[in-house]
Parts: structure tokens; sequence; C-alpha cells
């Protein structure tokens, strides 16, 4: 599955705004854009590739699953981009995630990716991080999880993948005082 709509807003051309991979229901070739975010929708003030193909000087859109509580919104040009995921990321919401952070993955040089708006994440959503991460180091792509909430860094911190997805959080003065306090705990234990 391909995310090719996610980089066209509703205005731009070949795009009707509405859900990812086809039109909205309903909608003609006439149709203008709905007032207010869809689920499924995409938005964005839209890109058309430059001239002989070149990459579009800016990417952005925002992707809604369809079926789970999960928005990702991406932004920046082809040198870097950002994707903000917000809501929830669980096995019903995996794929697409994936999907759009993978198509991201392809299209720049460096992905920053902001968890703080994600209230929960269970293990398929932590896999599907690693997987992303190991198919940017791949394509020799800078991968970084560049901030996440109170409840995802604990995910990360417990799991132990925290140094791996967020190595600036993973080497602040914050970490070693972290890893201080772990490291006592484990000798009571």
């Amino acid at each position: 599955m391909s995310i090719e709509s996610v980089w066209l807003g509703p205005n731009a051309p070949g795009s009707t705004g509405g859900p990812v991979g086809g039109p909205a229901p309903g909608a003609g070739p006439d149709a203008g854009p709905a007032s207010g975010p869809v689920p499924g929708t995409v938005s964005g003030p839209g890109t058309v590739p430059g001239p002989h193909g070149a990459p579009p000087e800016e990417h952005s859109g925002t992707v809604c699953d369809l079926w789970a509580p999960l928005t990702v919104r991406l932004s920046g040009g082809p040198g870097r981009l950002c994707a903000q995921v917000l809501g929830e990321v669980d096995m019903s919401s995996t794929a697409t995630l994936e999907t759009v952070l993978s198509d991201a993955v392809r299209r720049t040089g460096a992905l920053d990716v902001d968890l703080a708006g994600l209230g929960f994440m269970d293990c398929t959503g932590l896999n599907c991080l690693l997987r992303v991460r190991s198919l940017a180091h791949d394509r020799g792509t800078a991968f970084a999880v560049t901030a996440a909430s109170p409840p995802i860094t604990r995910l990360l911190t417990l799991t132990r993948t925290l140094p791996v997805l967020m190595p600036a959080a993973a080497s602040g003065p914050e970490a070693a005082a972290g890893q201080a306090g772990r490291g006592d705990q484990g000798s009571k234990r």
C-alpha cells in the first residue's frame, strides 16, 4: 500500500481530499474540500513536483486512520521531514503508521518522529518504529524520535529502546540520573 496522496493537499491536482487511495464518498470531480478533518482524509497545503520531476519544495499533509484513533502530520522538505504522531498506536493502527513512516523514509534524507501527542503505544507500535528505523538505516536516512509523551518514554525506557530510538534523550543529564536510579534499584533486588 502506498500513501502517494499523503503529499497532496485538497487543492492539489488529482486530489479530492477524500480517503487515502480514493475520492471522498459521493464526491464528484467538482466537489470542493470538506470542512474540517475527516477520518481517513488527506489535508494540507499540497505540493506539486518541481520541473522535470524534481522533488517538491515542501512536503506536508495529514493522514488519519479510518478505524483507529491515529493521526500522522507530516511537514518539512526533501532534506528533512517531521512526522507528528497523535492518538494511539496499537495493532489496529500500526499498519497505517508503518506505511506513512516508511514512505517518508523513502522520500527524505532525515526523518524526525514526534511522539509527544501519543497517549498509548503497545509492542506492535514499538516494533513498527524499530522496523522503520532499520529501513532508514539501510537507506542511509537519518531517523530519530525527537519527542515522546511520558507513557511512551516509559515504554522506551522499560524495553531499553530509548537509546536506540531517542539517542539525544538517552545521552542527556536526565538519562544519566535515571540510569543511576535504576542501578540503585537493581542492587536492592
